[in-house]
């Protein structure tokens, strides 16, 4: 009963307007009201949950396997975020590079040619291209092949015969077809001082004595 009454009292007393201070923990429960939220308690609470999450920077490399979806019989399967796919990669990348290199138009010598052309000057770069090009050697071999067949029809018995006029007029278009062919492929490799020049190559070192022999032919006559 003085409990009772005592809790009574004390309600009618907060009811009343008039405060009455007491330790916390004389005051029943019953009589205890619920203070509202403010906001700062809500921001306190997000910065305890914040500290409770793991850090972003400590955080571990997960290797997931993801399959990529291609023709029947060609799924692949490729790891992300992993060093060994990462390598492969670069590997695929270099092997497709030297087969660009080895179908494509090979690069110019980064050597100077002759001493004095380096592999930027104008001249060195057009003789590049045109021994580069795709009919290039093509007409060198039919050049050949036309030279063959007239060194064959020459009359040995006649030597001043009209046929063999016309077949030495031949001749000296051939022989500076080669000439001109010897001189771009020297000025786009260079002699033979760095590797991939003009005299490293035994066909080269052939073409240059034939056309050699002919220049010499050709003045002594």
């Amino acid at each position: 009963m003085c409990n009772k009454s005592t809790r009574e009292g004390q309600c009618d007393t907060e009811a009343g307007g008039s405060v009455i201070v007491a330790p916390l923990h004389t005051l029943p429960s019953t009589c205890l009201q619920r203070v509202p939220e403010q906001p700062e308690d809500a921001d306190n609470q997000k910065n305890v949950t914040r500290m409770g999450q793991p850090s972003l920077e400590k955080t571990t490399t997960v290797n997931i396997p993801v399959t990529v979806t291609a023709p029947l019989g060609e799924a692949t399967v490729i790891p992300i975020n992993n060093v060994e796919f990462e390598t492969k990669t670069e590997e695929k990348k270099d092997m497709d590079a030297d087969d660009l290199t080895k179908n494509g138009p090979k690069p110019i010598l980064p050597y100077s040619s002759l001493f004095i052309l380096s592999p930027t000057n104008p001249i060195r770069r057009l003789c590049h291209y045109i021994v580069n090009l795709r009919y290039f050697e093509m007409v060198i071999l039919i050049v050949i092949a036309l030279s063959s067949i007239a060194l064959a029809a020459e009359d040995p018995v006649q030597a001043e015969s009209p046929r063999n006029e016309a077949l030495k007029y031949l001749d000296y278009i051939f022989t500076g077809v080669f000439t001109f062919e010897m001189v771009i492929k020297m000025i786009d490799l260079g002699l033979i001082l760095h590797p991939g020049s003009y005299f490293r190559d035994l066909w080269n070192i052939l073409d240059f004595i034939v056309v050699s022999g002919a220049l010499v032919a050709f003045a002594f006559s």
